[in-house]
């Protein structure tokens, strides 16, 4: 058997190049993105656009640029120390409170 990546097709063992794709509904059409979206105002310049091109267009124009297609990297979420929380709102609790009068001993 010739090395490399074989798929199965119909109960046959098919090289993956020459196999027919799954789903058949999308195999026959172009993968399409639309250049269409919802109206959103360019904060750059205030105009409204429904294009994405045009958005982008402004954008750059602008000396802007477009973030936040990065994945976010999953950090570990650090929770306070309760204990710590009880005795900072006891500390700052104290500092507000008036300081009582000392009576003088009369000698």
């Amino acid at each position: 058997m010739e090395r490399g990546v074989w798929v199965i097709r119909d109960g046959k063992l098919i090289p993956r190049h020459l196999a027919p794709p799954l789903n058949r509904k999308f195999a026959d059409g172009p993968f399409v993105i639309s250049d269409c979206m919802d109206s959103l105002v360019n904060h750059a310049d205030g105009r409204r656009y429904d294009s994405k091109r045009a958005f982008e267009k402004a954008v750059r124009r602008a000396g802007c640029e477009i973030v936040g297609n990065e994945t976010q990297r999953s950090r570990p979420v650090e929770m306070p120390d309760p204990a710590q929380d009880v005795k900072q709102a006891f500390d700052a609790i104290e500092s507000r409170a008036p300081k009582p009068k000392r009576k003088r001993r009369k000698a």
